[in-house]
Formats: C-alpha cells, sequence, structure tokens
C-alpha cells in the first residue's frame, strides 16, 4: 500500500517527466526530475536509499528486468541507459558528467557531459563507480570497486588490480 502510495505522488508530482509504472519502489529510495529532465523504467526493483536524478536535460532509461541495489546513485544531466536483465549492486555510482575545471578549481554550475550505455545483462559488483562517456556492451561483469572509463566489449569481465600491502606496525 505504501509503495502505491509513494508511485501516485511520484506520477502527481513529475507527470510525463516520469515513464513507466511496473516498477517497484522502496520507501527509502529518492526520485527527482529537474526542468527538462526525463526518467523512464521498465519493469525494474528500486531498492533502499537509491537515488535517481535527471536534472536539466538529463534523461535516465532503465529497462525492464533491472534491479538496482542499495545506495546506488544515477544522476544525469545527458543520457544514461540501462539494458534488460542487468543487476546493479549496493552503493554504485554512474553519472554522465563532470564538473568543469580551471586553474581557479572548479565550477559548481557548468559541467562536461557524455552519454553512458550500460548493455544487456550485466552484473556490475558492489562499490562500482561508471563515469562520462562510458560503454558497457551486454553480458558483462564489473568487478567490486572497479571505476569505469571508456568502452567495454560485451562478453568481458572486467576489475581493478589490487594489491594489498602488509607489514608490521614499528
Amino acid at each position: 500500500m505504501r509503495e502505491r502510495i509513494k508511485k501516485t505522488i511520484l506520477r502527481i508530482k513529475y507527470k510525463e517527466r516520469l515513464i513507466g509504472d511496473r516498477y517497484s519502489i522502496k520507501k527509502t529510495t529518492d526520485l527527482k526530475i529537474s526542468q527538462n529532465g526525463r526518467i523512464q523504467l521498465g519493469k525494474v526493483l528500486l531498492n533502499e536509499n537509491v537515488f535517481l536524478c535527471a536534472s536539466e536535460n538529463g534523461s535516465i532509461t532503465i529497462e525492464d528486468n533491472v534491479n538496482i541495489n542499495r545506495n546506488t546513485i544515477i544522476v544525469s544531466k545527458k543520457q544514461i541507459t540501462v539494458g534488460s536483465g542487468t543487476s546493479i549492486g549496493p552503493n554504485v555510482c554512474i553519472y554522465d558528467h563532470d564538473h568543469v575545471i580551471t586553474k581557479d578549481g572548479f565550477s559548481k554550475k557548468e559541467f562536461t557531459t557524455g552519454s553512458v550505455t550500460i548493455g544487456r545483462n550485466v552484473w556490475i559488483a558492489a562499490n562500482v563507480t561508471i563515469l562520462k562517456g562510458s560503454v558497457i556492451g551486454d553480458n558483462c561483469i564489473i568487478g567490486a570497486g572497479t571505476v569505469v572509463k571508456g568502452n567495454i566489449p560485451e562478453n568481458h569481465l572486467v576489475y581493478n588490480e589490487r594489491v594489498l600491502h602488509s607489514r608490521p606496525l614499528r
């Protein structure tokens, strides 16, 4: 019952900027659609503390049979697409933009953008960050803690090498 009320409130608040009604949303999940933004959701499970934000002219499209785990953040100022059958682990961050950086620091209001496309049947493990301009092909596995920037061909396992160093305290 609580989910139905939340979905009704979102539909009233965002009208035609929120497309789809087959998604499942937990009470602590938050959607923000600003100005000309748009979010389109297929049959998607949005678990606790998921945050989706389509700001300015940003667009987020998430196809059917996608599971988005706890504490995931997806923020779009251009275009983010997630293909069907994809599973997104906890604490994942997906951004299609960066702040503009100058010799005086970074701009809080200016951004560079690049679309992000995640293919079908992709498994994105915990604590992954996907940056602007990235394309992940179908049937990929992205290992825990990986930072993705660029193109990943379909049917690939991607992970960052990690070396654990240990020494006695002096």
